[in-house]
Order: structure tokens, then C-alpha cells, then sequence
């Protein structure tokens, strides 16, 4: 039986570290240091190029530079998608109001 669920934010940053041509070991743990990596300020650019358009979300330059483990990248991706949920539900409860407020007119 195959294993039907998706990856997680863990597994997919990951992976891409794993896959990119400067890092030259075989498995990577989340409290690595991305420096001792072989990730350097423009690998870190592109990675974070790459979760921006996976997880359609916004890293700017200053925060990439702050990285300096894995965890950190995973850390800001989680905070970015959960805020971005956070504005999502807000727009969702204000069309909520504003509906009942039609309605009750």
C-alpha cells in the first residue's frame, strides 16, 4: 500500500537542500548549519526563490540572510503560512458579516 500523504514542510525543505548541486552529503538534519552546507548567501537566495513560488509565499532578502540553520528556513516558512491562513480567515469573516448584515437589511 502506498503512502498517500504529502510531504511536510520539513521533508520538502529538506529534500530541496538534499537536491542542490552545492551540498555534497547524503542526508541532512534540521539543525544543520547551512554554511557548513556548502549553502552559501546565493544558494540560500535560491532556495528561497524556490519555497516562494512552492508555498506561494514572501521571503525578503534581509530574512534569507538571517538563516543560518535549516530549522531556520522551515521556521519562517511555517510562520509565513500560517499568517497568511490568519489573513485568509479574517477575509472570510468579514464576507461572513457582510452577508449577514445584507440579509438582515
Amino acid at each position: 500500500m502506498q503512502n498517500t500523504e504529502k510531504p511536510n514542510i520539513k521533508e520538502i525543505v529538506c529534500e530541496h537542500i538534499l537536491n542542490n548541486p552545492a551540498v555534497v552529503v547524503d542526508s541532512v538534519d534540521v539543525s544543520m548549519v547551512l554554511d557548513r552546507l556548502n549553502v552559501d548567501s546565493l544558494e540560500k537566495l535560491s532556495l528561497a526563490m524556490d519555497f516562494e513560488e512552492l508555498f506561494d509565499i514572501e521571503i525578503s532578502d534581509e530574512q534569507v540572510e538571517s538563516f543560518t540553520t535549516i530549522d531556520d528556513m522551515i521556521a519562517h516558512i511555517k510562520q509565513a503560512l500560517a499568517a497568511e491562513s490568519s489573513i485568509e480567515d479574517l477575509a472570510d469573516l468579514e464576507q461572513d458579516r457582510k452577508r449577514t448584515r445584507l440579509n438582515s437589511s
